[in-house]
């Protein structure tokens, strides 16, 4: 996506951000590809089954490891069949932005104004560097 500057409502409806954990990301704990649902994600995917296009771009101070990546998402109430619970989940494929993610970095989940690009991007920034904080 090209960005001008402005508000970046110009570009996102809304957005949901989480510190990843590991159990959604470190493959030597979990091998499920899922990120938790919080509420900033519901507020913006909504609580119907879907399937979402998403640009995915890893960023990091060093701009020679930046990556990006186009994949198909799943948002699903993994307790649909419960009366009374739910549990939402988002649902990845294995990609190169999800390899170089670890625990605690940041994830930005944004839905997309723009009909012409993927529904979501999602930025996924490595702890403890600068572009986390300018996020």
């Amino acid at each position: 996506m090209a960005v001008k500057h402005g508000f970046l409502a110009d570009y996102f409806e809304g957005f949901g951000y989480k510190i990843l954990k590991p159990v959604e990301i470190d493959p030597h704990v979990s091998h499920e590809h899922e990120f938790n649902g919080i509420n900033g994600f519901k507020e913006i995917l909504g609580s119907e089954k879907q399937k979402l296009p998403c640009r995915v771009i890893y960023l990091t101070d060093d701009e020679e490891d930046i990556i990006e990546d186009i994949v198909n998402l799943t948002w699903y109430d993994a307790r649909e069949n419960h009366p009374t619970r739910t549990e939402y989940r988002l649902y990845y494929p294995e990609s190169d932005c999800f390899l170089k993610a670890k625990p605690e970095d940041l994830l930005f989940v944004c839905k997309n104004l723009n009909s012409d690009e993927p529904a979501l991007t999602m930025f996924i920034s490595k702890a403890g560097d600068t572009i986390s904080n300018q996020l």
